[in-house]
């Protein structure tokens, strides 16, 4: 098959020096040809956006990812547009399996509320492939987004994630990402809070083992007044696994009383673990507040000697640790596919009984915001 060779992605606002090796991503995809005679503006939903809702939209993953992205949603099943007014509340799913390419843009009108859950998944069965999510999200005066986004799949998959939000006035979205398996897994989020009082709470939540690859970019551009930002990650990283966050909270001028939070917390566990860390805070404006931070370590001698005094072993201690990421994914799950795959993983890692166990746990327990199933 031939391929392509993406270039410049995840690129932060602020360049690092280059021998830190952590300005952009590189990632070998299949090639997409170019067809004039393809209709683009196919689409499965009824009611469109606004061909100017997304317009100068930042995008998280950088201009090479947008191109390739839409270019490889060839198909009116894989290019959903989704408008949803202030009186209908709205669920919009999104299931990648192996190979599937999806671009969907939703416009949130003002006071709207909408639930957008995707989900990446795939058999260790399939082929190698790369999947592909491309999602773009604009928000008008008062609405409320919930995003919850998976990633489940074999080291032999890859995914390539673009996600680019905008709020308006007393917009407000939450934002889950669960990274739970990939060989390589890249993705990146801009958000633009353009309006007063906007607010973004966005946590991710990893796991990588073995020679998987995970490749980070959070951009938060705070424009409005009165703007909030909280950004948490966290992680476990084993065996030869490598990571690279790039955490941008950019202060613009303009944003008086604006405050923004970012905070890291790394479990590595493995002797050949790489892990790379770009927290920063951009301000060009007084009368506003950012703060950031990492937490990288493993698990301490003590610690060991706790666990060991009642029964447990290093590893044992590293599995709980990873258990606890993808309990948190099944018992958030918003829909059924979210949850199966995460308990696929669950099964794979944990053993059957564990994930035996968890699903009972999840099916008495209520995920964030109702069940969506």
């Amino acid at each position: 098959m031939a391929t392509s060779t993406l270039e410049r992605l995840n690129t932060p606002p602020a360049q690092t020096w280059n021998y830190l090796r952590i300005n952009d991503a590189v990632l070998e995809v299949p090639a997409i040809a170019n067809d004039p005679a393809r209709d683009y503006s196919a689409s499965v939903d009824a009611t469109p956006v606004r061909p100017d809702a997304h317009a100068g939209l930042e995008m998280g993953a950088g201009d090479a990812a947008t191109a390739w992205l839409t270019s490889a949603a060839t198909s009116a099943a894989s290019r959903h547009t989704v408008r949803v007014s202030s009186d209908s509340p709205q669920l919009v799913e999104v299931n990648l399996s192996a190979g599937d390419v999806t671009e969907t843009n939703v416009e949130l009108g003002p006071d709207a509320e909408a639930t957008i859950v995707v989900t990446a998944s795939a058999s260790p069965a399939d082929a190698p492939s790369t999947t592909g999510n491309l999602l773009r999200i604009t928000a008008a005066r008062g609405a409320r987004v919930t995003l919850a986004e998976l990633v489940a799949l074999p080291d032999s998959h890859q995914h390539l994630d673009d996600v680019g939000i905008e709020l308006g006035q007393g917009a407000s979205i939450e934002v889950r990402q669960y990274v739970l398996g990939a060989g390589t897994a890249v993705l990146g989020l801009a958000a633009n809070l353009a309006g007063a009082r906007s607010s973004l709470t966005l946590a991710t939540r990893y796991l990588a083992r073995g020679r998987e690859r995970l490749d980070l970019n959070h951009v938060v551009r705070m424009r409005g007044t009165d703007t909030r930002a909280q950004v948490d990650e966290s992680g476990v990283l084993d065996d030869d696994a490598e990571k690279t966050l790039r955490a941008t909270i950019d202060l613009v001028r303009g944003a008086k009383g604006a405050k923004g939070r970012e905070q890291e917390t790394v479990l590595v566990a493995g002797d050949g673990v790489v892990n790379k860390t770009l927290p920063v805070i951009l301000c060009d404006e007084d009368d506003v507040a950012g703060d950031h931070g990492a937490t990288i370590g493993s698990v301490s001698q003590d610690q060991l000697s706790y666990l060991a005094d009642r029964g447990l072993t290093e590893e044992d201690a590293t599995e709980l640790f990873s258990s606890a990421v993808i309990d948190d994914a099944v018992l958030s799950a918003p829909t059924g596919a979210f949850r199966d795959a995460a308990l696929a993983i669950a099964r794979d890692l944990l053993g059957d009984q564990a994930a035996n166990d968890l699903a009972e746990a999840e099916a008495s327990f209520e995920p964030r915001g109702g069940d969506a199933r």
